[in-house]
């Protein structure tokens, strides 16, 4: 038998193993092919499969330094790289793939999110539509430039919906009719990614868990595992529970049509995970948006309503829909703060004098724009004024250094910056302790950020724009019941903000007591906002039920 024969032959063994469950032996095998790509290339799969990240990059970059021409290898190291924060070395790998294979879809899809992550968002508009150009039916790209163009300031309120709409025409159909049915609680069905401390968590849970169980009953369809308390919460008022990654569109929704469901909610949107493929089955005689997730319509004839407000969807101006709004009193959602948030940190002001603003918005929401807006404010500020500013990204040196140069050109120096990467959800919140003035971004605002600044003592100043995804925090200030702090133009964003930090102790008076204003309005009060909530519900029953 040929040497090669033989690696092959130990190769496939290995593998073997791997499918039996026998991990641990198939990676035993595995690192006795020392020098062989592939097999670099399979334990590296493995070892992110036991969640070894830092292993696995290694056996990645000893696959591709074996296997250089094959764009399969670069492209699992880019993905590694990726989920490693490794942005720049990321990127370089997907490049070497598409190098190897242009009409990679998938590596142009993966890049295009490499892209965004590093706040080159215009960049990764080109390579996901490159990535729809060569599979004009891969929906996670179109989901992921659709959610992308939200971050772009060229792109109109119009021409989102418009791409919404074209993407909405491309889902499958049915033609079954689903009836509405006698009289008895309401049946209400949540179509989730997720079900977690996230987004959908924070702003979903505490209105669902307050909800009448006489008057309605809870299913959730949830599309990917992953379980903690917002889940366990969620699970105890819940009648039913499907996990439905593994199933079909039409599996679901013929689970749906059996379990009765009077209302169907999706509240992922294009968010990943999501399965907008069953919304489009129309397995409910009423369908509904909640965009506590996905801030904007879906441009889907199947989806009848969105829940909103009249801050972020104002009936005056409305922005365009297909799904007829419904309106909330207050906020279009509930938040559910952490239970362990540290207590809210003196005002820095009071220790180093000058005034510190800040940022904890992903830095794809960063545009030129926004900075450029930053740089007028630092310009008219106090001396010795900071800019702090927090995202992931910048756990890679590279990020920092291309960010540090973006401000450079709106003369704010790098010494009048601080920057902080990943941080645990709790050190995230104490690092509020480093910001004096929280600013919000356009044309895509803060939402769970401007909670968090808010509970955590800070005020935040923003600039609302035409889209639902732009009013956020325009929506969660009104109801604290703070429009002040609510721009009307560029100049007025950094007079409020500069207004702010003129008066030190009366902004350490605010701090002190923002954390329990915030709890006290209705952006948290569960009870009452389940109440609206119901009878929003029970208003589009009776419209389209």
């Amino acid at each position: 038998m040929s040497d090669s024969q033989d690696l092959a032959n130990r190769l496939a063994q290995a593998n073997r193993l791997a499918d039996e469950g026998r991990v641990p032996e198939a990676m035993a095998e595995l690192r006795r092919l020392a020098g062989f790509g592939p097999a670099h290339a399979n334990l590296a799969l493995l070892l992110e499969q036991q969640r070894d990240l830092l292993g696995a990059i290694g056996e990645h970059r000893k696959a591709c330094a074996l296997m250089p021409d094959h764009a399969q290898v670069w492209f699992n190291a880019g993905t590694a790289l990726e989920h490693a924060r490794h942005y720049q070395e990321s990127e370089t790998a997907y490049r070497h793939a598409l190098s190897r294979h242009p009409q990679f879809a998938e590596a142009w899809h993966n890049l295009g999110n490499c892209l965004q992550e590093q706040g080159r968002v215009l960049e990764a508009d080109q390579a996901f539509q490159k990535a729809l150009e060569l599979k004009p039916d891969f929906w996670e790209a179109r989901s992921s430039h659709l959610m992308n163009l939200h971050y772009l300031s060229s792109a109109s309120p119009q021409s989102i919906f418009e791409t919404a709409r074209a993407y909405a025409k491309h889902f499958e159909r049915s033609e079954k009719k689903t009836l509405a049915t006698a009289e008895r609680p309401k049946k209400i069905g949540l179509l989730c990614a997720y079900a977690r401390s996230h987004p959908m968590g924070y702003l979903a849970e505490a209105g669902l868990t307050h909800l009448d169980p006489q008057r309605f009953q809870l299913y959730f369809y949830v599309n990917e595992g992953g379980e903690d308390g917002t889940a366990q919460r969620l699970k105890s008022c819940a009648s039913a529970w499907h996990s439905i990654g593994a199933l079909s569109d039409q599996a679901v929704a013929g689970q749906i049509r059996a379990d009765g469901i009077d209302i169907l909610i999706d509240l992922a949107g294009h968010t990943r995970g999501h399965r907008l493929g069953v919304m489009a089955l129309k397995p409910a005689p009423v369908q509904i948006h909640w965009g506590v997730a996905y801030w904007n319509g879906l441009g889907m004839d199947e989806v009848d309503f969105i829940l909103t407000d009249r801050i972020e969807a104002p009936p005056a101006n409305p922005p365009p829909l297909s799904e007829i709004p419904l309106y909330l009193p207050h906020s279009f959602a509930c938040y559910r703060p952490p239970d362990d948030a540290p207590p809210v940190s003196p005002l820095p002001m009071l220790k180093g004098g000058a005034p510190s603003f800040g940022s904890f918005n992903r830095l794809a929401k960063l545009n030129d724009e926004v900075l450029a807006l930053w740089g007028g404010l630092m310009a008219k500020a106090p001396d010795g004024s900071r800019l702090v500013v927090q995202a992931h990204a910048f756990d890679d040196a590279s990020v920092r250094q291309r960010f540090l140069e973006r401000l450079s050109l709106q003369k704010i120096a790098p010494n009048q910056v601080d920057l902080i990467g990943a941080l645990k959800h709790d050190d995230l919140l104490a690092a509020y302790g480093q910001v004096d003035v929280v600013l919000d971004c356009f044309p895509w605002s803060g939402s769970i950020v401007t909670l968090e600044a808010l509970l955590m003592g800070a005020p935040v100043v923003t600039l609302p724009h035409p889209s639902i995804a732009g009013r956020h925090s325009a929506s969660f200030l009104s109801s604290l019941g703070e429009p002040g702090w609510i721009a009307a133009d560029e100049e007025d964003y950094i007079a409020k903000a500069l207004e702010l930090v003129s008066d030190p102790h009366r902004l350490a008076t605010i701090r002190a007591g923002l954390r329990a204003r915030l709890l006290a309005s209705p952006v948290c009060d569960g009870a009452k906002f389940a109440k609206d909530l119901e009878e929003a519900l029970l208003g589009a029953w009776l419209k389209r039920g």
